[in-house]
């Protein structure tokens, strides 16, 4: 296979971890629209109600998240002390999971952050805001669901090729089967 069938490849598992994630993203916002339409003091106690939740999901969000970035440490090194030459795509690969990951968890720590703030706590809030923080915690807990669907998507699909070149396929995509020897450092 040519490295442009590899890079065909990539973008279509980009397409479906994508597709993947913002599915779930929509499947989490539709909780809102079952609820249905909040307002003042209404919105205040749903908003105590899901914190404790929203909490617990930056939590587990930030946990993934740091343990995906350990993890494809090992991803990497395992690759480079492969025995074949593996194709630069891959790493370009695992370079933008890297940088979906930290997006994630740095906005769960944001978000956890602004959990901080308390705001149910206060009397001297307008009700409006009360349905303002209600629904962007809805929003941002979805897309946080989201993206950790599409980060561990994208995940998948390059864990897969790696396995396929370094166990299975004599003659995969992702490697270069000009030079056998070769590590990633001599490209």
């Amino acid at each position: 296979m040519c490295a442009d069938q590899t890079y065909s490849q990539w973008k279509q598992d980009a397409f479906v971890a994508l597709g993947a994630g913002a599915a779930a993203a929509v499947i989490m916002g539709l909780g809102a629209f079952i609820v249905g339409r909040v307002s003042g003091s209404e919105a205040r106690q749903l908003l105590e109600a899901i914190l404790p939740t929203s909490r617990f999901l930056c939590s587990a969000v930030m946990t993934a998240t740091a343990t995906i970035l350990a993890l494809m440490l090992t991803m990497l090194g395992m690759s480079f002390n492969a025995d074949v030459k593996i194709r630069p795509v891959f790493y370009q690969r695992i370079k933008q999971i890297a940088f979906y990951d930290m997006i994630a968890l740095v906005v769960a720590a944001c978000f956890l952050v602004v959990h901080c703030i308390p705001i149910v706590k206060s009397d001297d809030v307008d009700f409006q805001w009360y349905t303002v923080v209600y629904y962007c915690v809805l929003v941002v807990a979805a897309v946080l669901g989201g993206g950790i669907v599409t980060i561990i998507s994208m995940l998948y699909a390059a864990i897969r090729d790696i396995i396929h070149a370094l166990a299975l396929d004599d003659d995969h995509a992702l490697t270069d089967s000009n030079d056998a020897q070769a590590g990633p450092s001599d490209t």
